[in-house]
Order: structure tokens, then sequence, then C-alpha cells
């Protein structure tokens, strides 16, 4: 048991910080999407499949997020790339707990997985 000696702790100012992820920069090939009728259209399924309403309200949140955080492009048009810096993002920058990151996740494999059917229902609205 000895005490510790002043040269094996380090200062401040040697421990290295973690760098912020960068926010998106702005696409102007992908194109926009109607956040109204993707909600909707999302909502739609949502209940269609039977999910708790806690469920619904957290991944239209959640989409909303993620899409915000990439402008608003449309989902066809993103990459895992994107889902990874968004959830790098979220867990660098905001400090969210693993479970947030989980449930973020959880919505935008929700969003990709169902996009075809969110597609129909947009189609047959018109």
């Amino acid at each position: 048991m000895g005490s510790r000696d002043s040269s094996q702790v380090v200062p401040p100012c040697e421990i290295e910080t973690v760098k912020k992820v960068p926010c998106p920069k702005r696409r102007t090939d992908a194109g926009t999407l109607d956040w109204k009728v993707l909600k909707e259209a999302a909502r739609t399924v949502l209940r269609v499949e039977h999910y708790a309403y806690r469920t619904e309200k957290l991944y239209l949140y959640w989409i909303r997020r993620f899409l915000s955080y990439h402008y608003f492009c449309k989902p066809s048009s993103m990459t895992a790339a994107d889902v990874h810096q968004f959830l790098s993002y979220l867990a660098v920058n905001e400090n969210v707990t693993a479970e947030t990151q989980n449930q973020a996740l959880n919505a935008i494999v929700f969003l990709f997985r169902n996009g075809r059917v969110t597609i129909q229902v947009q189609r047959s609205a018109a």
C-alpha cells in the first residue's frame, strides 16, 4: 500500500477529449421530403400493425429527429453510413444512453423496413 507518485497522475490538459461528430452537409441531389405525408403514412402503418400508442409517438419522434438531422432528405437516398453518423451524433454530442440509441435505431429500422409499405399508403391516398 503505497502512496501515489505525483509523476503518475495525468494532468487534465493531457487527457484526450472526445471529438464532436460534425453535422452533415445539406445534399442538393437527394430531394426533400414532405414530413406531413410521411408522418401520416407511418402512423397508419403503426396502427395497422397494432403498435402501442407510446411506441407510435416515440417512433415518429425519432424518425423526425433522424430526418431533420439529414435536412429531410428522402430515406431512399440514405445509406447505412447516414444512420451510423446520426447514432454517433446522439452518443457523442447529445450524450444519450445506449437504451436511447436503441430506441432511435429501432425507429429508423422501422422507417427503412416499412418504407415500401409507407410509399404504397401514400400512393393509395392520392
